[in-house]
C-alpha cells in the first residue's frame, strides 16, 4: 500500500475533523474531492486497508503520531507531602504549634508559685505533640496520594498492554492493540465498542454513538456517511456497527485533547509559543490557543483547534449570549427614549370657560 500523500498533515487531518455535519461532508468533498480519494490520498483503502508492512506503520507513528497518550510525570513523595501540608486544618495546628514554641520560651515564668514553675518549663511538650500529630497526618495522606497515583499508573499501563480494537489490514480483519492502531487503519467499531481514535465513516448500519463525554448531550446521535460521518475517541456505540478510516490518534484526538486540557498528559514537547505579545492577546480575547503538530517536513501552527466539542459549543453559545444582550440593551434603551414624556415647550392653555358677560341661556318651561 503507497504511503499517505505529504499535502495530509495532522493539522489538515485536525481541520478536517473540527468539522460537524454536513459542513464535514462538504469538506471532504470540496478538499479531497471524496472519501475515497482522502483515503487514497492517507495511502489506505476503503475495503482491504492497510497493507500491515512494519515500515509503513513505523513511518505513520512518526508522521502522526502514537495512538497513546502520555501520561503527565507523577509527583514524587516529597511534592506529595508538601500538597499535603498545604490544608487549611493542618495550617491552623502548625501555626498554634508555633505559637505554643514561643510562648513557651519567651513568656516569663512565675516566681511565687513552684508548681505554675514547673508547668512553664514543659509547655513545650504541647508544641512537640501537635508537630508530631501534623507529621503523622501528612505522612499517611502522602502515603495514599502515592498509592493511588500507582494504582492508576497499572490500570493505565493495563489498558495500554490488554485492551484491543478490530482493525481490517491487507483486507482481513485483525485484533490490534491501542497503542498500535496508526492514521489510515480501518477501524470496524459495533455496540459496547469504545471508539479508540477520531475518524471518518466509511460504511455503516444504524450506528447510534453516545457522545455525552464530548458534548454533555444525553441524546443519541445517529452518524452515517452522508450526514454525519466524524467519530470522536472517547464515545461509545450504543447501536448499530460500521467501518471508519482512522484520521487522529493519541494527543490529536478528541479523548488526548481533554486529557491535555484536564492537565493528566504530558506537555506536548513539539509546542512552542511563536507570537508576539500583541497577538497573543487578540487570541486569547478570541477564545483560541495554537499548536505545533508534526509535519512531514516542517512545524504548522495550528489556531483555535486546541479546545475540546464542549469547549467550542460553549464558546458559541456565549456569544449568542452576548449577542442577544447587546440586542436587547439597545432595543431597551430606544424604548426609554421614545416611551418618556416630551419637556413641553410652552405652557398649556387653561380649560374654557364660558365667559361672564354672556348670560346663561333660559331653562325651558
Amino acid at each position: 500500500m503507497a504511503e499517505p500523500d505529504p499535502e495530509v498533515t495532522p493539522a489538515a487531518l485536525r481541520e478536517l475533523m473540527d468539522c460537524r455535519g454536513q459542513d464535514a461532508v462538504a469538506k471532504i468533498e470540496d478538499k479531497y474531492s471524496g472519501l475515497a480519494n482522502l483515503c487514497r490520498l492517507l495511502g489506505t483503502d476503503q475495503h482491504s486497508g492497510l497493507s500491515g508492512d512494519p515500515e509503513d506503520l513505523e513511518h505513520r507513528r512518526q508522521v502522526y503520531g502514537r495512538n497513546v497518550v502520555d501520561p503527565k510525570k507523577p509527583k514524587s513523595f516529597l511534592q506529595l507531602v508538601g500538597n499535603a501540608m498545604l490544608d487549611l486544618t493542618l495550617i491552623i495546628l502548625q501555626v498554634s504549634a508555633f505559637v505554643s514554641f514561643l510562648l513557651a520560651i519567651f513568656a516569663p515564668a512565675p516566681e511565687n508559685d513552684p508548681d505554675s514553675v514547673g508547668e512553664h518549663q514543659a509547655n513545650w511538650i504541647e508544641g512537640v505533640a501537635i508537630l508530631a500529630s501534623v507529621a503523622i497526618v501528612v505522612i499517611i495522606t502522602a502515603v495514599n496520594d502515592k498509592k493511588n497515583e500507582n494504582q492508576f499508573q497499572s490500570l493505565t499501563d493495563r489498558i495500554d498492554k490488554e485492551v484491543k480494537c478490530s482493525v481490517i489490514r491487507g483486507g482481513v480483519p485483525v485484533e490490534v492493540l491501542l497503542a498500535d492502531l496508526v492514521v489510515g487503519d480501518i477501524c470496524q467499531v459495533k455496540y459496547g465498542d469504545l471508539i479508540p481514535a477520531d475518524g471518518i465513516l466509511v460504511a455503516s448500519s444504524d450506528l447510534m454513538v453516545d457522545e455525552s463525554s464530548l458534548t454533555g448531550e444525553s441524546d443519541l446521535m445517529r452518524k452515517d456517511t452522508t450526514s454525519n460521518p466524524m467519530l470522536y475517541s472517547g464515545t461509545h456505540v450504543m447501536e448499530g456497527s460500521g467501518r471508519m478510516v482512522v484520521t487522529a490518534v493519541g494527543i490529536h484526538s478528541q479523548a488526548g485533547l481533554i486529557m491535555k486540557l484536564l492537565g493528566a498528559a504530558a506537555k506536548d514537547k513539539s509546542s512552542a509559543p511563536k507570537k508576539s505579545s500583541k497577538k497573543k492577546n487578540d487570541d486569547l480575547e478570541a477564545g483560541g490557543v495554537e499548536m505545533e503538530a508534526l509535519g512531514s517536513g516542517e512545524d504548522e501552527v495550528i489556531k483555535d483547534h486546541d479546545k475540546s466539542v464542549l469547549q467550542d459549543k460553549l464558546t458559541k453559545l456565549s456569544g449568542q449570549i452576548g449577542l442577544a444582550g447587546k440586542w436587547g440593551f439597545r432595543e431597551f434603551g430606544f424604548w426609554l427614549l421614545y416611551s418618556s414624556p416630551s419637556s413641553p415647550s410652552s405652557p398649556s392653555s387653561p380649560p374654557s370657560l364660558s365667559s361672564p358677560s354672556s348670560p346663561s341661556s333660559p331653562s325651558s318651561p
